[in-house]
């Protein structure tokens, strides 16, 4: 009578394969991880916040205090230092009810170490994923934010955005 048993250099060299799959699996998830980190800019800005969102809560990209210092908040604490994705010569501006441009007014906050901050920029997603749709203006480029629906585009001129987000209302309405 025979037992059937492997042999310990067959038990070995299933280990080594199991072993080199293993190795194989974490270097693919290590690359997939890095690669969908992109660098943060006006035009993928919707994406990077949800990309960076914790749970169903709040979060925006801000820069404080002239555009010195910029991060992630949620609730207003700052989650990560991020680059300025603005020069000096971009204005902030969003649409009013008639599709006039208001230009956004700098805004101040406290911070929980009750210190005043002026707020120069910035874009918050909420819970449900939606924004205020906001326009960057810098040099003669024109870029409309991205939001739930739509992703970030740019234009050359006003004419053209205003067109664009005329566009976009007639659709919605019809």
């Amino acid at each position: 009578m025979s037992a059937k048993a492997f042999t310990l250099i067959e038990l070995i060299f299933v280990i080594i394969i199991m072993g080199a799959i293993s190795l194989v699996a974490i270097n693919v998830m290590k690359k997939k991880d890095s690669s969908s980190q992109k660098d943060i800019s006006l035009t993928n800005l919707y994406t990077y916040l949800q990309d960076h969102r914790l749970s169903n809560a709040k979060i925006s990209y801000e820069c404080i205090e002239d555009s010195k210092e910029c991060g992630l908040y949620s609730m207003n604490k700052l989650i990560n230092k991020e680059p300025n994705i603005l020069t000096k010569e971009c204005e902030i501006y969003k649409f009013d009810e008639y599709l006039e441009l208001q230009e956004v007014k700098f805004s101040s906050r406290f911070t929980h170490e009750n210190i005043e901050q002026i707020v120069t920029f910035a874009y918050e997603v909420d819970q449900s994923g939606g924004v205020k749709q906001n326009v960057v203006k810098c040099g003669d480029r024109f870029t409309l934010l991205g939001d739930y629906f739509n992703t970030a585009h740019e234009f050359s001129s006003l004419d053209l955005l205003v067109e664009y987000k005329e566009t976009l209302l007639n659709e919605v309405l019809q």
